[in-house]
C-alpha cells in the first residue's frame, strides 16, 4: 500500500501545474459557481471544505470513467476543472512545492535526497518521487503532443 496516496498524492501532482491566483472571482468565500459535474448545477461555496467536496466528486467521476474503460487522468481532470469553480490557491500546498523543488534539485544534480540505499529512504519520499516522476512525464508528453498539433497546422 502506498504511504502517499489519496488527496496528498493528488495535491502533489496538481501542484506541478500550480500558478498563482491574481484575485480571481473565486478567491474569497462565499461565492456561487456552476459545478463541473453534469446534473449538479450551481453551488454556494462557503469554505475550502466545500471545494474539496466537489474535488472528491470529480475524483469519483473519474474513477467511474476508468471502470468504463476510459483513459482518464484524475489529477489532470481536477487541474483543468478547478478554475471553473474554485481558486487555484485552494490546491496550493507549501510542502508539495518543497517536495517538487527537492525532486527537481536531486534529479538535475544527480544526488540522492537521503543517505543510504533505496531501502534506507523514507517510504513517503519514495512514493512522492514516483508520483512526481510520473506527473512530469505526463506533462512532458502533453507538451510534445501540443507541439505536434501546432506543427501539423503549418
Amino acid at each position: 500500500m502506498d504511504v502517499c496516496g489519496g488527496r496528498e498524492a493528488l495535491r502533489l501532482e496538481v501542484n506541478i501545474h500550480y500558478s498563482t491566483c491574481h484575485k480571481c472571482r473565486f478567491h474569497d468565500f462565499p461565492y456561487e459557481s456552476e459545478v463541473p459535474i453534469s446534473g449538479y448545477g450551481v453551488k454556494r461555496f462557503e469554505s475550502e471544505h466545500d471545494v474539496w467536496e466537489i474535488i472528491d466528486l470529480l475524483i469519483e467521476e473519474c474513477e467511474g470513467f476508468k471502470k468504463q474503460g476510459r483513459n482518464v487522468d484524475t489529477a489532470k481532470a481536477v487541474y483543468k476543472q478547478l478554475p471553473h469553480f474554485a481558486c487555484n490557491n485552494i490546491i496550493y500546498d507549501k510542502q508539495s512545492q518543497m517536495d517538487i523543488k527537492k525532486y527537481i534539485y536531486c534529479k538535475d544534480f544527480g544526488i540522492s535526497a537521503h543517505t543510504g540505499s533505496f531501502g534506507d529512504h523514507p517510504a513517503r519520499w519514495v512514493d512522492k518521487t514516483f508520483i512526481l516522476k510520473s506527473a512530469f512525464a505526463k506533462q512532458e508528453k502533453d507538451a510534445i503532443d501540443g507541439s505536434r498539433k501546432n506543427t501539423n497546422k503549418i
